[in-house]
C-alpha cells in the first residue's frame, strides 16, 4: 500500500508537538511534585492536575496512527487492533477534555485572586470543587465512549468516528460500531466552546478590574502629589512622606495585578492556540462537508503542543528574575538558566505575582497604624526630651522645639489628618477596616500620666 506525502506528513507532526508538549508537561509535574512549599499552593495543584493530564493526551498524540487497526486504507503507519484503538480514543479522550476544564479552574482562580480579592486560605477552602468539574466531565466523556464502541479510526488517531467512515452517509452501507459518535461529537465541542468562552469573559473581568485599579491608584497618586504641594507648611512635610510611601506600596500592588492578568492572558492564549485549528476545521466539516489539509496540518502542529506552551508560561516569572539579573546573557542562556537552576537564584513560584485584594486594605490599615504610632513617638520624644533637656539655647530640646513648632498652630490636628486620609481612601473604593488600638488621644494621656510622675 503506497502512501502521499500528505498522509505521511499527518502521521509524523502530531508526534513532534506531541514529544514536546510531553516534556513540557513533564517538567512542570516533576517541579510542582518534588517541592513540598510549591505543592502547597492551589495555584500550583491546578497546574499539576492540568499536566497530568495532558501528559496523558501527549502520549496519545506522540502515538498517533500507530494504535490505528493495520490495514486502515488512508492512514500510514497503522499497526494497532480495535483494542489498541479504543484504548487511545479513551485516553485521548479523558486528556484532552479535562486539560481545557482545568484552563476554565485555573481562570476562575485569577477572577477569584483578582476580582475578588480572595485570599490563599479561603480559596483552599473551596479548592476541591475546582477540581470536581474537570475530573467529572473529562473522565465523564471518556468512559462513556467504551460501551457505546465511540472510538474509531479518525484522521491521524482512533477518536469518536463511526466504522466504517461512510456508515452514516451511505444508507447501503450498516454501522459496526459508533453509531451515536457524531451525537458525543457535539456534546464534546460543547464542553470545550463554553470552557473557551468562560475563560474569554473571565479575561475581560480581570484586566477590566486592573483598569479599576489603576484607576484608583492615580486618583490616590494626585491626592499625594496635588499641584500646590508647595504651598504646604513644613510641618505636614512628615505626613506626606508616609502617604508616598503608601503610594509607592499602591502602586506595587497594582504591578503585581497588572502581572497576574498577564499571566492570565498568556494561558488563555495556549488554549486559544491548541484548539483554534481543531475548531476551524470541524466548522469546515459541518459546514461544507469536507476538510483542507492546511488546516490538518496547522491542527496536527499547535493541538498537540499545549504542555510545551503551558511550560513556557509557568517559567516565564522565574525568565524574566533571571532576565533582570543577568542583563548581558542571551535569551537562550537565561532560559538554559531557568531550566537548569544555574545560577541557583531564589526562583518564586508563578503565584509570585498573586495579589490579593485586600492588599490594599491592609496596607491602608498599616499607614493608619504608622501615622498613629508616629503622634505617639513625638509625644514619647517630648517627655524624654523634657527628661534629657538638651538645650537649643532657650533651654528646649530640638525634638521638643519641633513639637512647639507643630502646636504653635491649632489648625494641624492629626485626627483630623487620618479622617481626611479615611475618606479619601473611601472615595478610592478602599472599604474601612478595624483602625489601630492606640489612637492619638491615648497617647496624649499617656504622655500627660508620665509627665505628671515626673513633674
Amino acid at each position: 500500500m503506497t502512501f502521499s506525502p500528505k498522509q505521511i506528513s499527518l502521521a509524523f507532526l502530531p508526534k513532534v508537538s506531541g514529544t514536546l508538549s510531553f516534556v513540557g508537561s513533564t517538567y512542570i509535574f516533576q517541579d510542582v511534585a518534588r517541592s513540598r512549599r510549591r505543592r502547597s499552593k492551589p495555584y500550583n495543584r491546578l497546574i499539576l492536575a492540568l499536566s497530568t493530564f495532558d501528559i496523558m493526551a501527549s502520549v496519545v498524540n506522540i502515538m498517533s496512527t500507530w494504535p490505528i487497526p493495520e490495514g486502515t486504507p488512508g492512514v500510514y503507519a497503522a499497526v494497532g487492533t480495535t483494542a489498541t484503538c479504543t484504548a487511545q480514543g479513551f485516553f485521548g479522550e479523558t486528556g484532552n477534555m479535562t486539560t481545557p476544564m482545568y484552563n476554565g479552574m485555573l481562570c476562575l482562580y485569577y477572577m477569584l485572586i483578582i476580582r475578588s480579592g480572595w485570599s490563599e486560605m479561603k480559596i483552599k477552602r473551596v479548592e476541591p470543587y475546582l477540581h470536581v468539574l474537570p475530573l467529572v466531565v473529562g473522565l465523564t466523556m471518556g468512559i462513556a465512549g467504551l460501551p457505546l464502541t465511540l472510538y474509531n479510526p479518525s484522521g491521524w488517531l482512533c477518536w469518536y468516528a463511526p466504522y466504517p467512515g461512510n456508515c452514516l452517509s451511505d444508507p447501503t452501507v450498516p454501522c459496526e460500531r459508533g453509531e451515536l459518535a457524531h451525537v458525543f461529537r457535539w456534546v464534546h465541542y460543547g464542553f470545550i466552546w463554553s470552557a473557551i468562552l468562560f475563560v474569554t469573559v473571565g479575561m475581560f473581568l480581570i484586566y477590566r478590574k486592573v483598569h479599576d485599579n489603576e484607576a484608583k491608584t492615580q486618583r490616590f497618586t494626585r491626592f499625594v502629589h496635588p499641584e500646590d504641594e508647595e504651598t504646604r507648611p513644613q510641618r505636614r512635610m512628615s505626613f506626606l512622606s508616609r502617604q508616598e510611601e503608601e503610594l509607592k506600596a499602591q502602586q506595587a500592588a497594582a504591578g503585581r495585578s497588572r502581572k497576574v492578568a498577564n499571566q492570565a492572558m498568556l494561558f488563555v492564549g495556549a488554549l486559544y492556540l491548541t484548539w483554534i485549528f481543531t475548531t476551524l476545521t470541524r466548522i469546515f466539516q459541518i459546514v461544507q462537508g469536507k476538510t483542507y489539509y492546511g488546516l490538518l496540518v496547522l491542527m496536527a502542529i499547535f493541538f498537540p503542543l499545549q504542555g510545551f506552551f503551558n511550560a513556557i508560561i509557568y517559567l516565564r516569572p522565574r525568565y524574566l528574575k533571571q532576565k533582570q539579573a543577568n542583563p548581558d546573557r542571551s535569551c537562550v542562556g537565561n532560559w538554559y538558566a531557568v531550566i537548569r537552576n544555574k545560577d541557583n537564584l531564589e526562583a518564586r513560584d508563578n503565584t509570585e505575582y498573586s495579589v490579593s485584594g485586600s492588599d490594599k486594605r491592609r496596607s491602608f490599615v498599616s499607614k493608619i497604624s504608622s501615622i498613629v504610632g508616629s503622634g505617639g513617638r513625638r509625644l514619647s520624644n517630648l517627655n524624654s526630651g523634657v527628661e534629657d533637656h538638651n538645650d537649643n539655647g532657650n533651654g528646649e530640646s530640638g525634638e521638643l522645639q519641633g513639637m512647639h513648632e507643630h502646636s504653635d498652630d491649632d489648625s494641624f490636628n492629626p485626627e483630623e489628618e487620618v479622617q481626611r486620609l479615611e475618606a479619601t481612601a473611601a472615595e478610592a473604593g478602599v472599604p474601612p477596616r478595624r483602625r489601630s488600638s492606640v489612637t492619638f488621644s491615648e497617647s496624649a494621656k499617656t504622655f500627660d500620666g508620665s509627665k505628671t510622675q515626673q513633674e
